[in-house]
This record gives C-alpha cells, sequence and structure tokens, in this order.
C-alpha cells in the first residue's frame, strides 16, 4: 500500500520544519510512500468583481507581483527539499484574496486531500476506464 504525506508549506521557517519533519518520517517508511508538498497564495479577485472598480488594475498588477513573488520562494522551497534526497510533489495552488483565513486553507487541503484520493480510487478500478472511454467517445 503507498501512502502519502501533505505537507501545506508557505516558505516560512515553520513550513520548512514541516517539510523536515516529513522527511523524516519519509525515511523512516519501510513501505511506498511520497510526499506532496502543497503551496498556496492569495491573489485578489478578479476584475469587476470589487466594489471600486478603479483599482482593479492595480489589483492586477499585484497579482503578477504576487505570483512572482510565490515563483520565488518555490524556487527556493525546491533547493530545500533537494537536500533531503526526497522523492516530493509539489502542487502550487492560487486563491483569491477572499479565501484568505484559516478555515479556508484547511478546506483547501481538505478538498486536494479527498479529490487525489479520490482519483486515486477511480484510476484503480474498472469505472475510471468505463467513463474514460466514455468521454474519449464525446
Amino acid at each position: 500500500m503507498d501512502f502519502r504525506i501533505v505537507v501545506a508549506v508557505d516558505g516560512s521557517s515553520g513550513s520548512k520544519k514541516a517539510i523536515e519533519y516529513a522527511a523524516d518520517l519519509y525515511s523512516r517508511c519501510a513501505c511506498s510512500c511520497k510526499i506532496e508538498i502543497l503551496y498556496c497564495i492569495g491573489i485578489n479577485p478578479p476584475k469587476g468583481t470589487t466594489a471600486l472598480h478603479l483599482l482593479s488594475g492595480l489589483d492586477r498588477i499585484n497579482n503578477i507581483e504576487i505570483k512572482q513573488e510565490a515563483m520565488e520562494e518555490v524556487a527556493e522551497l525546491k533547493k530545500f527539499i533537494a537536500q533531503f534526497n526526497i522523492k516530493a510533489i509539489m502542487n502550487i495552488w492560487l486563491l483569491r484574496a477572499f479565501f484568505l483565513d484559516s478555515f479556508w486553507a484547511q478546506l483547501v487541503i481538505t478538498v486536494y486531500i479527498i479529490v487525489s484520493v479520490l482519483l486515486r480510487l477511480l484510476r484503480a478500478s474498472e469505472l475510471w476506464l468505463q467513463l474514460h472511454i466514455i468521454f474519449l467517445k464525446i
């Protein structure tokens, strides 16, 4: 049976400690195991969804800067992860600004895990093959 260790990171020292802990668990695991690292960033709502339409241009510029900073953090995290010699998958999620509280962060992580488990179960079943064939016919 394969096991997954899911770690949510944000580039902070606490998230680096979580990566270290996950790497330690990974090294101790006698079975098949992989680490999935989930990095979420909050960006401003799309144009036309805020009450102040004049500021939407600034929001787009800020989003570009936010994404660039996030990519720099992700590159730094990848270097940090490389020192542990582990097989890690890194996923990056962009969240709109109105989802930026701890409840939504927990929800994103939970949904990520549920969806990936469901996809895994579907792929392992005959149903996945049947659905795949149906979609190919359409």
